[in-house]
């Protein structure tokens, strides 16, 4: 639901509490939705489908999460017109510093990518050079989805690298 105008006119000074329906009782949440109308100004937006750069479907198994419009659109602002794939996003070993190579003539192309960030103050051809495998392997994997199964507990996971892959400059 897309709740048009809300809380733009005024400072909250109550504590609003709504217990929402069981996720599956469509009677209920039909009959909320159809208060909420009657109170404020509002459109029903139907089934997640798009959110936040995440194309979302729904299926029994759980819900599917893809990148595959922003992957094209990025891939299409790089104006990157060949069709290899690459199997890895970077080399293997391969060790970055800001001093590498010469500047780029023309950073406009690299910076709104942010693909390698670390270098987007004055990036080189080497970090084009970068970017671009990067966004080769994006194009390998650009119809690749996250299942996130309806049976899974809600149990957050979490990793990182902890020496920043080795990184002499970070």
């Amino acid at each position: 639901m897309d709740v048009k105008n809300s809380f733009l006119n005024g400072d909250l000074h109550d504590e609003v509490y709504m217990v929402p329906p069981l996720g599956d009782d469509l009677h209920e949440i039909e009959m909320l939705k159809s208060e909420l109308a009657s109170q404020f100004e509002m459109k029903d937006l139907g089934s997640l489908r798009y959110f936040l750069g995440n194309e979302v479907a729904f299926s029994p198994k759980g819900y599917l999460l893809s990148q595959s419009k922003y992957t094209a659109d990025i891939i299409e602002r790089a104006r990157l017109t060949d069709t290899r794939v690459v199997d890895t996003p970077f080399e293997l070993n391969v060790q970055y510093s800001p001093s590498d190579d010469s500047p780029l003539e023309d950073p406009t192309l690299y910076q709104p990518l942010v693909a390698v960030c670390q270098f987007i103050a004055s990036p080189t051809t080497v970090y084009w050079i970068a970017v671009l495998c990067i966004l080769q392997y994006l194009r390998g994997t650009i119809f690749q989805s996250l299942l996130l199964p309806s049976t899974s507990s809600l149990e957050l996971q979490a990793y990182c690298d902890a020496d920043h892959g080795r990184d002499p400059t970070n």
